[in-house]
């Protein structure tokens, strides 16, 4: 199923990882890195149940008598009562939670719940080996047009890994090497293209983990890694945890290789804080109808690994955040890095969201996406070196784009666009999602175009055929920024406007830009200017300004701008820091 990251093959012949010892956080082995849990110290409080790998579920769950199955606890637990995980790896799905428990490791202790199986017994015939092997996950639940024709088997849930790194799936027994496996339903075989013999092969068994039901709210899930499960692209399993009850809580935990997403969140009052997603099939996250939502302190990494499509098209859902029709979000200080897919993306009139002191680099598609949202305030972010705009705003009104630093992201730097989709829901446009941009303010930020940007550094347009709406009513106020391109003859085109519903105008000059729009009046640019002249030290990943770039008076922050960062200090660009 999966396929490398990296260029360079994935040899079943590949470094040894002991099966369930995690290496230190930020090994990478076979191009992908190696999960991890964050170490954590839950206070255990009085009647807690425990689990442990030598426990027997015929016990009575204490500390000295433990049972042996997190499944057989969540059946003898009361609701309100704490689950305490002793350290070893798990090989269970506990399905459907109808109470209200707590779930966490025992202090400074390791737990990991992986959907697979160790393999064994597999025998050569010809240039491959095989062994029985009956699957009960769904291969047919995915959409045919979320599939990219060059990863064809990205839909199908089965996943192989040899000593912990994963190889890739092939639909034929023609499409067999030695880097790759074949699952042929007809026959209930499992083909590999490579000799298993020494190695320890794991393959995934279970669809998903856990799914905190409407009776489960208030539940927590604190302190655990999830790995290897066989959830859907379709939304009947769609992520190896759900969350269908509110006030769910996920703390500190791992979700990785998941066949498709991490967690999918459909409930109110979730709280996902200091969470690793890493090496997910498709998203890391989805959240949906997930209103006072809290993200926070979490890095989502290498998302999509299936190459699931990315194209843009009405079927487009990858992301390694994807947030729709939730209201009262807060999205602050986490990482979005190096996922094949738009960082985080807001989407499908989700409203007063607050995007706050986030990094979101090399993705790629969008650093950041809001589209056909309303009152959202993405301020003190970085956004750099992804594969298409840095911040893009499309079919949203009332959005605040403050204080971000936005550099050598592959398409604009920031890109405003009309929507030609029309909002026909009456409850969502009384919300403001009226789905038609407008009202757009972009202040005191640092836009620059470098060596890998190829579109304008401001790029705005309608994407109605007639045009309905131009830059001036999509965007109402734009100033007090520093804008820059490394080389104009890299990136042609300073600026693009949609001046009227007829003309474009576009600009190969920022002064031009100015002059031709009557605004960034207070505004300076850095023309054919290094990034290392505007910036303290890029290439540490350090993008503060340096005492070279040219000075720029900030603005006054808004008031909900202001409360949204908890200062009412306005500056140039994102508050320094260094970025994943």
């Amino acid at each position: 199923m999966y396929r490398a990251l990296l260029t360079g093959a994935l040899c079943i012949a590949s470094v040894a990882i002991v099966a369930n010892q995690e290496p230190s956080n930020g090994t990478v082995v076979n191009g992908y890195e190696v999960p991890t849990i964050a170490d954590s110290n839950y206070a255990i409080p009085s009647g807690a149940l425990f689990v442990a790998p030598n426990g027997n579920d015929a016990n009575i769950g204490t500390l000295t008598a433990p049972k042996k199955t997190l499944h057989n606890a969540v059946a003898a637990a009361a609701s309100g009562a704490t689950i305490v995980m002793r350290a070893g790896t798990y090989r269970e799905s506990i399905g459907m939670v109808t109470k209200r428990l707590s779930i966490q490791p025992y202090p400074h202790e390791q737990v990991w719940f992986d959907g697979s199986v160790i393999a064994t017994g597999f025998a050569r015939s010809g240039t491959a080996w095989k062994r029985h092997w009956t699957s009960t996950m769904c291969a047919t639940c995915f959409l045919s047009a979320g599939i990219d024709p060059a990863y064809p088997a990205a839909g199908s849930p089965e996943q192989v890994f040899i000593d912990g790194s994963p190889v890739h799936e092939v639909l034929t027994a023609s499409g067999l090497t030695p880097t790759s496996f074949w699952l042929d339903r007809t026959s209930a075989t499992l083909w590999l293209g490579g000799d298993p013999s020494g190695h320890i092969v794991n393959v995934v068994q279970q669809e998903y983990f856990a799914n905190f039901a409407t009776p489960a709210a208030g539940s927590s899930l604190r302190g655990i890694g999830i790995e290897r499960f066989g959830a859907h692209y379709n939304t009947d399993i769609p992520a190896m945890v759900i969350a269908s009850g509110s006030n769910i809580q996920f703390d500190r935990d791992t979700f990785a290789w998941s066949s498709t997403r991490g967690i999918a969140v459909f409930a109110t009052s979730p709280s996902l804080t200091n969470n690793l997603f890493v090496n997910n099939g498709m998203n890391g996250v989805l959240a949906n109808a997930a209103d006072n939502l809290m993200f926070s302190g979490n890095r989502v990494s290498a998302s999509n690994i299936e190459h699931f499509s990315i194209a843009a098209a009405s079927t487009a859902v990858v992301a390694a955040v994807k947030i729709t029709s939730t209201r009262g979000a807060t999205v602050k200080n986490n990482t979005f890095a190096d996922n094949y897919a738009t960082g985080l993306w807001l989407d499908i009139s989700s409203t007063l969201i607050k995007v706050v002191h986030n990094t979101s680099t090399r993705n790629s598609s969008h650093g950041f996406a809001i589209e056909l949202g309303a009152d959202v305030i993405v301020a003190d972010n970085v956004s750099a070196h992804n594969g298409r705009d840095g911040i893009r705003i499309s079919g949203s009104n009332r959005v605040e784009v403050w204080g971000n630093t936005v550099l050598d992201n592959g398409y604009a730097q920031i890109g405003v666009y009309e929507d030609p989709r029309v909002n026909t829901n009456a409850a969502t446009v009384a919300l403001g999602a009226t789905w038609n941009t407008a009202s757009v303010r972009v202040a005191n930020n640092v836009a620059i175009a470098g060596p890998t940007s190829t579109r304008p550094a401001f790029y705005s347009f309608d994407l109605n055929a007639p045009a309905q709406r131009t830059t001036f009513t999509m965007v109402s106020a734009d100033d007090h920024n520093l804008w820059g391109r490394t080389s104009s003859t890299v990136t042609k085109y300073a600026a693009s406007l949609q001046r009227t519903l007829t003309t474009k105008g576009t600009y190969t000059a920022f002064a031009a830009w100015q002059a031709g729009s009557g605004r960034e009046t207070l505004s300076r640019f850095a023309d054919n200017t290094a990034l290392t002249t505007i910036f303290v030290n890029p290439n540490a990943k350090l993008y503060t300004l340096a005492a070279t770039a040219p000075k720029v008076a900030a603005t006054t922050l808004p008031a909900n701008v202001a409360a949204a960062l908890g200062t009412t200090t306005a500056k140039i660009g994102a508050v320094a820091a260094p970025v994943a």
